[in-house]
């Protein structure tokens, strides 16, 4: 795979993530959840896992859960994307 191409999708990546990433914030915010736009980031997966078992609306649940899914996806498909990249430097 050319450089050029995987550093694209890197760059993709980081938009779509940080787009996401502060979209949960807001989520968790909404929610009572204590946020900040610049530093807890790991701080609100867990209180986003909680926030999806302690929901009793299964639409709400769903929800969360997806959200879950897709930063769980997103940051894996990161790291193999930057694997990628760095090693064929």
């Amino acid at each position: 795979m050319k450089l050029e191409s995987v550093s694209g999708t890197l760059a993709f990546l980081v938009i779509a993530l940080n787009g996401l990433w502060y979209y949960i914030k807001y989520v968790l915010h909404q929610h009572g959840y204590e946020t900040h736009l610049f530093w807890g980031h790991f701080k609100d997966i867990s209180n986003l896992q909680r926030l999806h078992a302690q929901e009793q609306d299964l639409g709400k649940k769903r929800n969360f859960k997806m959200l879950l899914f897709a930063l769980y996806i997103g940051l894996g498909l990161f790291l193999i994307a930057a694997v990628m990249m760095f090693s064929s430097i």
